[in-house]
């Protein structure tokens, strides 16, 4: 092999080599400048430059707003606008019992705007305490009732703001009562669960005896069947009392001696909507 064609064959490989370390080089480079990008997208998306700095809320009225706003800054202190804090938000603010949705929308550029839905009261537990306590059509104590809400009312044990009823004492007269009407259900007094059965008193009616803490709703609907009945023929004032244990058929009982001191059934449909 003569000095030139040694010469020549060793610049190729020369060359081969210089071309494997550029093009590692650039691929090491690639590599770089793609880690450098995520790293700088990761920055942006979690640090400061798109941090949420305000928030707005709206649609609640109670007296703790200053507190519902702090719970809120709270909660939204590590979200951004590229991950807005939605499900810390909601945990945060679902402990409160006024409480019964949440949601979270971006206000650019760099706020949230979070809408509360309020909690609704349908009925008052008359605490053993003598309290009276707002009941979330949910089955939520919101807290006490300093105004005299004209809702239905129902006997039960004490409990405390932000607790949800339980049991029979606490569940079963309060589906009684949310099954009807609230014109219906403000005209029941006394209601409540004692000795292992249900019992109330229709205003200017007769007792009722509900029976056992079961088919409750069932029971209710059966009561405001009973009261809006047009064609009733007997008179609610008549009776001593209006037994709905079975809810198909309710029934009056107790008439006075005049009347022959007949109890009376009234037919019902299969689905416990009673008639005459």
């Amino acid at each position: 092999m003569t000095s030139r064609a040694a010469t020549g064959l060793l610049e190729r490989r020369r060359s081969v080599v210089g071309a494997k370390h550029r093009r590692r080089r650039t691929v090491l480079l690639a590599g770089v400048a793609g880690a450098a990008g995520l790293a700088g997208s990761w920055w942006v998306a979690t640090g400061p430059l798109l941090g949420v700095t305000h928030v707005e809320i709206s649609g609640y009225r109670q007296a703790d707003q200053a507190l519902i706003m702090r719970t809120v800054q709270i909660a939204a202190h590590d979200g951004t606008m590229l991950r807005l804090p939605t499900v810390a938000v909601r945990e945060a603010l679902m402990r409160h019992p006024w409480v019964a949705g949440v949601e979270v929308h971006h206000n650019w550029p760099r706020g949230i705007a979070v809408k509360i839905i309020e909690a609704t009261p349908v009925a008052v537990a008359l605490a053993t305490d003598g309290r009276r306590l707002l009941i979330s059509d949910a089955g939520r104590v919101l807290g006490e009732d300093f105004e005299g809400t004209e809702l239905p009312t129902f006997g039960m044990p004490g409990s405390t703001p932000g607790a949800w009823l339980r049991g029979p004492a606490q569940r079963a007269p309060f589906e009684f009562l949310t099954a009807m009407n609230p014109e219906v259900g403000r005209s029941v007094r006394n209601l409540r669960l004692q000795g292992g059965v249900v019992t109330a008193e229709l205003v200017d009616g007769p007792e009722l005896r509900l029976g056992p803490p079961t088919l409750m709703w069932a029971k209710g609907r059966a009561l405001e069947a009973v009261v809006g009945n047009p064609e009733l023929e007997t008179p609610l004032g008549m009776a001593e009392y209006l037994d709905l244990s079975a809810p198909t058929q309710p029934t009056f009982g107790g008439f006075p001696a005049d009347e022959g001191d007949v109890d009376g059934t009234i037919e019902g449909s299969t689905e416990g909507q009673p008639s005459t």
